[in-house]
């Protein structure tokens, strides 16, 4: 029986998310005409939030993985994963540094700082996503230090994940910092129990009932836990591995994540009327960077 999950199909389902995300920033940074108006409705107010939730069940299967991989969780392995989690976003910070200087020095000033300070870039973003995701990192990390099993590790951080959830509903903050977020433990529950996901029928059942739910509920998380699951099972069925550059992209989704937020910044005053060509130029400039990173990334590993 094929596995539900497989290592090729996860890095393509990362791009295809990145691809999605980065869809959604476009038309939220456009101008107001009516084309930029429905791109807003049919990608932002979805493809973003379905991305990211997708995102969430692959980060929790592939940390449960890794945690349970290795041996000893101690001091060298986290901060080896922080450094991969900051060191894109230092350089993210130091490609906003060097456009302020070369385009617009009216931008420096201290709240650039502040920003830094609060893991925020310029121009508002908040990078909510790295922010999040450093907290589930944190959190499933401290319950590996326990001495407790895998099925009860899956029922605390579900727990933690849905108090998360009822708090930042409750203090009204934006739905995308918490509408997808109980996919992470859904993942989790995947890697624990990987011989009960490889059957087809516990599969599809899985994926109707969170489909049912998300049409009488409105409890807001469903519909999203909904495309998560169908979005796996749809790789089943449909070979994305064969598309050009989507592996790229998912192995260097973080990287995408944070690189295309100067992209966005920088370009948006020039192709805001031109949906299609901003999308396109964004892309290939986020990819520049990426190269540009892992280059002189691999450069100062051989110096080091």
């Amino acid at each position: 029986m094929k596995p539900l999950f497989e290592k090729d199909s996860t890095y393509s389902l990362r791009g295809v998310c990145m691809l999605m995300i980065i869809a959604s920033h476009i038309p939220y940074t456009m101008d107001g005409t009516i084309v930029s108006k429905l791109l807003h409705i049919l990608l932002f107010d979805y493809w973003g939030a379905f991305g990211t939730a997708l995102f969430f069940l692959l980060s929790g299967y592939g940390m449960f993985l890794s945690l349970h991989k290795t041996k000893d969780v101690n001091t060298s392995y986290v901060t080896n994963k922080l450094k991969k989690l900051f060191m894109p976003f230092l350089f993210t910070w130091m490609v906003y540094l060097v456009y302020f200087l070369l385009m617009d020095r009216s931008q420096l000033n201290q709240h650039l700082l502040m920003d830094f300070m609060t893991i925020s870039l310029p121009y508002g973003i908040d990078i909510w996503f790295f922010k999040v995701i450093i907290g589930l990192y944190v959190a499933i990390i401290l319950l590996f230090k326990l001495p407790i099993s895998d099925i009860l590790r899956v029922i605390v951080m579900f727990i933690m994940v849905l108090g998360y959830y009822i708090i930042m509903r409750g203090l009204s903050f934006e739905p995308w910092w918490y509408n997808s977020v109980l996919c992470f433990p859904l993942g989790m529950l995947f890697a624990s129990r990987k011989e009960l996901v490889k059957n087809n029928s516990l599969s599809i059942f899985m994926i109707v009932g969170c489909f049912i739910l998300s049409m009488v509920t409105t409890i807001g998380f469903f519909p999203y836990i909904t495309f998560a699951l169908c979005a796996v099972w749809f790789v089943r069925v449909v070979n994305i591995n064969a598309i050009p550059g989507l592996k790229f992209i998912g192995i260097n989704s973080l990287l995408y994540y944070l690189f295309e937020c100067p992209c966005v910044s920088c370009l948006e005053k020039t192709f805001a009327s031109n949906a299609a060509l901003y999308y396109l130029i964004t892309l290939v400039l986020t990819t520049l960077l990426a190269i540009v990173y892992l280059n002189l990334k691999r450069i100062a590993g051989k110096l080091a």
